[in-house]
C-alpha cells in the first residue's frame, strides 16, 4: 500500500509518497525550495509512517539531497550504492505533526 499526499498552491507544488516504513519518494517544485513545502510533506510522511505502527522511517537521499535529510534526524545507516543513494533512517519516537500547510491526499 502506498499513500501520496500532494502539497497544492493552485497547481501541484509537491508530492511525497510512502510505502509501509519507507519514504518512497519526496519532490518539491524547485519555484518552491526553501518555503517549507518539503518539510511539511515529509512531517506528514513520518506522520502515516509512525501511526501505522513503525518506530523508524527509512529512505534513500541523492548525494543532493543528504544534507537536508540530516538536518532533519536522518542517520546514514550504510554506504551509499552503487548509484550514489544513500540508504538513512529516523527513530520516529519524538516526530510531532506539523500544523502548518495541509497537503491534498
Amino acid at each position: 500500500e502506498h499513500d501520496v499526499w500532494v502539497a497544492v498552491e493552485g497547481a501541484a507544488i509537491g508530492w511525497v509518497e510512502v510505502d509501509r516504513d519507507r519514504v518512497a519518494a519526496l519532490y518539491v517544485s524547485p519555484s518552491c525550495s526553501r518555503r517549507g513545502v518539503g518539510s511539511v510533506l515529509l512531517t506528514f510522511a513520518e506522520t502515516s509512517i509512525r501511526s501505522s505502527g513503525y518506530t523508524t522511517a527509512r529512505l534513500e537521499s541523492s548525494q543532493n539531497a543528504l544534507d537536508y535529510y540530516l538536518r532533519r534526524g536522518y542517520l546514514r545507516c550504510g554506504p551509499a550504492d552503487s548509484d550514489g543513494a544513500w540508504p538513512l533512517r529516523k527513530d520516529l519516537a519524538a516526530v510531532t505533526p506539523n500544523q502548518g500547510m495541509e497537503p491534498t491526499r
